[in-house]
């Protein structure tokens, strides 16, 4: 998309249309799609609350009443990317349950969609069902094993449910894939501490420390 022609300082998201030609080879309906889904990413960034609202009466189809979600659920089935961007609106407007729904719709056609599987887990976490959260995490890891953040989402999961060992191994793969995560290495202080490991508490510690100094220089 691209903005309509107007000065830059007066353009707004809600402004901007398609380009090369995508409004003439494409239906009504995937071109509300489209911009839907550009200014859900968009709200994340800005507090103008106009772009979440025009981006959810984007994504919910024409003729669906947005206030029905088993009838928004029901119409978005297998629409992956306008569930997820629903899910982040809903998220960010405190609306918790519309956002779960969402992600674990996405879920069903997608199992291995990393920012479902990571929010819901975060979710899971936050409510107290741990073993549904150390489920998901255990899937985000295996959906791909190469980011850091899910291997240190996975090891606050298990430390949270006791167990400290998997945990301090999840917290050990996430560093090696990114060693500055400055609150992991705290969380392995508090860790290793834990499960008496004194001596590589004092060294996590250590290593904190010089981090914090660099930064602050």
């Amino acid at each position: 998309t691209q903005p309509n022609s107007m000065p830059t300082a007066t353009v707004s998201p809600l402004d901007y249309v398609p380009f090369d030609g995508a409004a003439d080879r494409l239906s009504p309906r995937e071109l509300d799609r489209a911009r839907g889904i550009f200014l859900s990413t968009l709200s994340s960034m800005q507090a103008d609350p106009r772009v979440a609202e025009s981006a959810q009466s984007l994504l919910v189809p024409r003729g669906i009443d947005p206030n029905n979600p088993r009838e928004v659920l029901d119409t978005l089935a297998g629409d992956v990317p306008s569930l997820v961007a629903l899910a982040s609106l809903f998220a960010s407007n405190g609306q918790i349950t519309a956002a779960v729904s969402c992600w674990q719709r996405a879920l069903e056609f997608d199992p291995t969609n990393e920012e479902c599987l990571s929010m819901l887990s975060s979710h899971m976490l936050r409510i107290g069902n741990i073993s549904q959260a150390a489920l998901l995490a255990e899937n985000l890891v295996a959906a791909n094993p190469s980011i850091a953040s899910f291997h240190a989402q996975q090891a606050i999961v298990l430390g949270t449910s006791g167990k400290w060992t998997e945990g301090i191994a999840a917290a050990l793969c996430a560093l090696e894939l990114d060693p500055t995560i400055l609150s992991l290495r705290l969380w392995l202080v508090g860790a290793y501490e834990k499960t008496a490991q004194t001596e590589k508490a004092h060294s996590q510690r250590d290593i904190s420390n010089r981090m914090r100094a660099a930064a602050s220089r």
